[in-house]
């Protein structure tokens, strides 16, 4: 696993493939979520994209299918891209979730996991000073 601060991207290995995948933005983890709730539409359309009545696996694997179509630049797992027809039908190859084989399936919980993990890494959350915040009120805000 490595995160290269250069050309913001995260590789993670699982089962000795690699999966290179973009640092997210702001936008991306909006994005993301709307993918993950356009994937939840499709196996679940009386839902309408919420996550309500899910359960926490099939939460996870439907964030792990969208991190994977917003953020995912290479892989040397040849299931992880497949080509793709525009309106115009012009063919361009692109990560979708709904040809994923069923192999996959465990290897998407890892890889977003193990993404997940160097994402918080990269972004040095709890790297914080290790002192607690001051009882003492900030000026003019009442010490509860």
């Amino acid at each position: 696993m490595t995160s290269n601060v250069l050309t913001n991207t995260i590789t993670v290995r699982v089962e000795d493939e690699d999966f290179e995948f973009r640092i997210p933005s702001p936008m991306d983890v909006a994005r993301i979520g709307s993918v993950a709730a356009g994937i939840r539409r499709k196996f679940d359309p009386e839902g309408i994209g919420y996550e309500d009545g899910l359960d926490i696996n099939t939460i996870i694997l439907v964030r792990a299918m969208a991190t994977m179509e917003v953020l995912l630049e290479k892989s040397t797992a040849k299931w992880a891209f497949s080509e793709t027809k525009d309106a115009r039908g012009q063919v361009s190859v692109a990560v979708d979730s709904s040809k994923f084989p069923p192999t996959a399936t465990g290897m998407l919980y890892e890889i977003y996991n193990k993404f997940q993990e160097e994402v918080t890494r990269f972004l040095g959350r709890g790297a914080g000073n290790a002192e607690p915040a001051s009882a003492e009120p900030v000026a003019s805000q009442p010490n509860p």
